[in-house]
């Protein structure tokens, strides 16, 4: 019998430790939000009042660099033990983002919803938030570094040697055992290496990773340009414009940020929205130009949604669309790459 211990690879152990850290570092951080989020589901529930509403913004041009500067505000009233207070949070973490559009929808829904309760801390009254986050996120969250995390201690596993069902000890006896050695050795034979399901799992995360990407990126984009083909062309007012800038590893990339209003059915409306499309890009003088021709004040045209009118577009084309579909498609061909040669490997082998 040939008990030759199994190759080790620097390379894979390393590599694997790398892929194995970052799944652990990501696993850790879900586990930390998803606890923060259940504390909040012990909360008892009391009457509120929600006396409003609404979407703050800056009545100025925000700095290049300020992120998500549009937020979520609550006020509402209520009791504990007879004692009144007031809240002002909507959940757990304030409720910011960079889309007006984002933060307009929830406010409908909310208003829709009627909500009557809020939820109080019991340990501190003062406490309270006005809607419980959904642990569906918090699940996904820790359910999505798991593939990486096993994916990397297989690889580190698989580096350092160490192979299912081999033993480097040898037979206790040869002749009593030859017949069941032979099986074995023809088993294992046919066995696919931990190596190659390893791989086969990382090119699977790979292309998922890129599906799903252009799906943000490109298909729905794309679906929302072909059903803004009968939105209804509006004029709008130039609120502020400013060029975005967004940290990069090794560049920064620049979009414009156009605020504008507009008055649609009687009601006065906001957006941010001036593509569907995303308009990053490494050359700065692109979004600079689109913040000349609407800089603040100047009066426009924008196309509104008539079915859900706080939803409004400047250019609802695909014009917009540049580069940005190669990277997800990058990403889902590496994986599908990585994939088939390991399943070919796979196959040739048996």
């Amino acid at each position: 019998m040939n008990n030759t211990p199994p190759k080790r690879s620097c390379f894979v152990t390393v590599f694997g430790g790398m892929f194995a850290l970052c799944g652990g570092a990501f696993l850790a951080f879900g586990i930390y939000e998803y606890s923060e989020t259940i504390e909040t589901y012990r909360w008892p529930t009391v009457p509120a009042n929600v006396r409003s509403i609404s979407v703050d913004y800056p009545k100025k041009a925000p700095t290049d660099s300020a992120n998500n500067p549009f937020e979520l505000l609550v006020d509402y009233e209520y009791e504990v033990d007879g004692k009144p207070y007031s809240g002002e949070r909507f959940q757990r973490k304030s409720h910011k983002s960079d889309s007006y559009e984002q933060l307009a929808d929830l406010r409908w829904r909310l208003i829709k919803e009627e909500v009557s309760h809020a939820y109080v801390n019991a340990k501190d009254p003062t406490e309270s938030i006005l809607k419980r986050e959904s642990l569906v996120p918090g699940l996904l969250l820790i359910a999505f570094p798991l593939p990486f995390l096993f994916v990397g201690l297989g690889l580190v596993f698989d580096g350092l040697g160490f192979r299912l069902g081999l033993s480097s000890k040898p037979s206790a006896s040869r002749e009593s055992h030859g017949k069941s050695s032979a099986f074995t050795r023809a088993s294992l034979g046919n066995r696919d290496k931990p190596t190659g399901c390893f791989m086969r799992a990382f090119g699977a995360v790979f292309m998922l990773v890129g599906l799903g990407t252009a799906y943000g990126l490109f298909y729905r984009p794309v679906a929302k340009v072909y059903d803004a083909a009968k939105w209804v062309e509006t004029p709008c007012t130039v609120v502020w414009s400013r060029v975005e800038i967004h940290d990069g590893e090794d560049n920064d990339t620049y979009s414009a940020d156009v605020f504008y209003e507009y008055d649609y059915e009687g009601e006065t409306h906001r957006s941010n929205a001036y593509s569907f499309m995303a308009t990053s890009n490494s050359n700065r003088n692109v979004a600079r130009e689109i913040c000349r021709t609407y800089s603040a004040g100047t009066e426009a045209n924008c196309f509104v949604d008539p079915d859900i009118p706080w939803h409004a577009v400047i250019v609802r084309d695909a014009s917009q669309i540049g580069l940005w579909p190669l990277l997800p498609t990058l990403f889902f061909l590496v994986g599908l790459l990585v994939f088939c040669v390991s399943w070919k490997t796979k196959t040739a082998k048996r």
